[in-house]
């Protein structure tokens, strides 16, 4: 949250993101997920661009971040467990793939 706060919130494309000068692309938060994009973003085409925003849209929409999350406490519930660890790194591969 303290680096959240020094990011620029702008419109990128029509869609609400918050501009990083090293961080992103990513989207970031649980209660209040946003898209993080770097300084560089706004200077790519206008396709490469457009997919970028699709693909972070897309985890907002799936909820990617909350289960993330989720994945992450049970592992901190558990952490001798090593079959959480190997379904929490099976999830994030999951996620991006």
């Amino acid at each position: 949250t303290r680096l959240r706060r020094r990011w620029r919130p702008t419109t990128l494309d029509g869609v609400p993101v918050l501009v990083s000068p090293s961080v992103g692309p990513a989207v970031v938060g649980w209660r209040r997920p946003a898209i993080v994009v770097p300084a560089w973003a706004p200077t790519m085409g206008a396709d490469a661009r457009a997919l970028l925003l699709a693909h972070e849209r897309e985890h907002l929409r799936a909820g990617d971040t909350r289960l993330m999350a989720a994945a992450l406490a049970a592992v901190a519930c558990a952490p001798w467990h090593p079959a959480l660890w190997w379904q929490a790194r099976r999830l994030r591969l999951a996620v991006e793939v």
